[in-house]
């Protein structure tokens, strides 16, 4: 409710600052007032004033440079499907919820966040609507605090500078601290492949080599060839093959934070579970795959094809648990080899049918 103030209020308060008048409370004094009116040009209409900036706007030589300043918070690409949906009666209402009657998008796409915030981390409440991201950043540290009984959190360097500055406040005079992490939040890799084939009488040869550059948790670069042969016996319809290739292996994407130091952090370790002699760093790793195998047709009708596999990894990856948390992150091991084999029923005739076993 909405009370305006009366006279009899005003006045009471003009008394109490000196004044006889809210225009004497509100004059400017002579010695800061302008002496002579501003020589102000004439309005514009809308179009002829937009076409005025934007020459002026023109005239900047910086305007076309790419700005490397903003600590994580720059332009990014927005999908065309995001403000389509976001400019729906739905959504697009008052910014502020205060007024709940005139606010039900904004309302509605709080609800939406906050409901898949609690899907993504398992938590039975998540807030919204705060107006900027310190104190969306220090209202999360000090529930993390708070409910988890700790004293550190993990703060990645993406986070801006000066929203991480008003975590000291907060978390300081709990006596705790915050762990920064200073490695990469994302992975960037490059591939190139060249391939050929050569066919000799009942032969056929095929000669492949790749390159892949990876740039995520540590960085690696690797050549690997592949090659291959297959015999095709005519007289009973046989082809017999064999292949080698070599792959980089990486670790998974998810939650790079948690596995950039994992077992060798102090804070870190107790979360995960860690046992003494542990390392730290995923390194990426590669792996030797062989395949022997034979394909037999009978007849027009029904093709079988099997062959065994031998898979030779060093570094390979898995998935572990944060506690007793939905959160999920890669781990590796130093070695591991999985045979296997094969089997592929195809009917020719029958393009859609086809049977597959492994």
């Amino acid at each position: 409710m909405y009370a305006p103030h009366t006279q009899s209020d005003i006045r009471d308060m003009l008394e109490t600052v000196g004044v006889a008048s809210l225009e004497e409370l509100l004059r400017v004094p002579d010695a800061i007032a302008l002496g002579e009116p501003l020589a102000v040009p004439r309005g514009l209409p809308e179009l002829e004033l937009q076409r005025t900036i934007s020459a002026y706007a023109a005239q900047n030589d910086a305007a076309g440079y790419t700005s490397f300043l903003g600590a994580g918070s720059y332009r990014h690409y927005i999908p065309p499907v995001v403000p389509a949906i976001a400019m729906r009666g739905e959504f697009l209402t008052a910014y502020t919820p205060y007024q709940a009657e005139v606010s039900q998008g904004y309302l509605q796409a709080i609800y939406e966040w906050q409901s898949y915030v609690c899907l993504l981390t398992g938590l039975d409440l998540s807030n919204a609507s705060v107006y900027d991201g310190a104190t969306a950043l220090a209202e999360a540290a000090i529930m993390a605090v708070n409910a988890t009984g700790r004293r550190a959190l993990l703060v990645s360097p993406a986070v801006h500078p000066n929203y991480r500055a008003v975590l000291a406040p907060y978390d300081f005079t709990r006596g705790g601290s915050y762990y920064a992490y200073n490695g990469h939040t994302d992975v960037k890799e490059l591939a190139l492949f060249a391939e050929d084939q050569i066919k000799v009488g009942d032969w056929l040869f095929s000669l492949g080599l790749r390159e892949d550059v990876y740039n995520g948790l540590t960085d690696a670069n690797q050549t690997q060839p592949r090659v291959g042969a297959a015999y095709n016996i005519k007289p009973t319809a046989s082809v017999l093959r064999v292949s080698y290739a070599r792959t980089l292996e990486t670790p998974f994407n998810e939650n790079l934070v948690l596995s950039s130091e994992g077992c060798s952090n102090a804070v870190l370790a107790p979360l995960l579970n860690c046992s003494s002699g542990v390392a730290g760093t995923l390194e990426p790793g590669f792996r030797n795959e062989f395949h022997a195998g034979l394909q037999q047709a009978f007849g027009k009708r029904v093709v079988v094809s099997g062959e065994y596999i031998w898979k030779y990894t060093h570094n390979a990856f898995d998935f572990s648990v944060l506690g007793n948390t939905p959160i999920t992150f890669p781990i590796d091991w130093h070695n591991s080899k999985i045979p296997g084999y094969a089997l592929h029923v195809n009917v020719p005739e029958y393009p859609h049918i086809s049977a597959y076993l492994v």
